[in-house]
């Protein structure tokens, strides 16, 4: 089964236009639109915008850099928060458990059966 689409190219004036597999294309697309087009990432984040970021007439290549590096940022960042999240909620967990008088150590035994 194939997969949709992740890239999606906007027009200067907001206008959805184009759906891409791959960077380039849509860098390639942008070069076409002009000024104001922008990539984003499954229509929510911007990744490049024309003219601001740079002109994807100019490489293609770049542009796909671009577009990658950011696509890691998010994740990093989305990463970031759900690790935090999980580390304040085990400290939470570990501080109530402790406070109820509850605190045990705990271990685990393995058996060939």
């Amino acid at each position: 089964m194939a997969t949709s689409p992740e890239f999606k190219v906007y027009g200067p004036g907001g206008e959805y236009e184009a759906a891409c597999k791959h960077a380039e294309t849509a860098a390639a697309i942008c070069a076409l639109l002009g000024n104001g087009t922008k990539i984003r990432w499954c229509h929510r984040h911007i990744l490049w915008t024309e003219g601001e970021d740079g002109l994807a007439g100019e490489s293609c290549g770049v542009v796909a850099h671009t577009v990658h590096a950011r696509i890691a940022q998010i994740n990093q960042a989305a990463y970031d928060r759900a690790h935090k999240k999980t580390q304040n909620l085990a400290a939470k967990q570990t501080a109530e458990t402790r406070d109820a008088g509850e605190w045990r150590e705990v271990t685990a035994t393995v058996s060939d059966d």
